[in-house]
């Protein structure tokens, strides 16, 4: 049985079925700790940086 871990997902993603879709302060959800691996080894963890904030804001994108 792996234990939980809390986690702030900050791109939209389906878990158990459901679907989130964060806002600039992330949501927190409480996963599995294989999850939550997945979910950091695709970056879903990380907050996104000040120039992509910018950039979404004027309406472009980073790359």
């Amino acid at each position: 049985m792996s234990t939980t871990k809390k986690i702030r997902i900050y791109v939209p993603h389906t878990h158990n079925g459901k679907r989130y879709v964060p806002d600039a302060k992330g949501i927190e959800l409480e996963v599995s700790q294989p999850d939550a691996a997945f979910l950091e080894s695709i970056g879903a963890t990380k907050p996104p940086s000040l120039e992509q904030d910018v950039l979404l804001a004027a309406g472009r994108s980073a790359s």
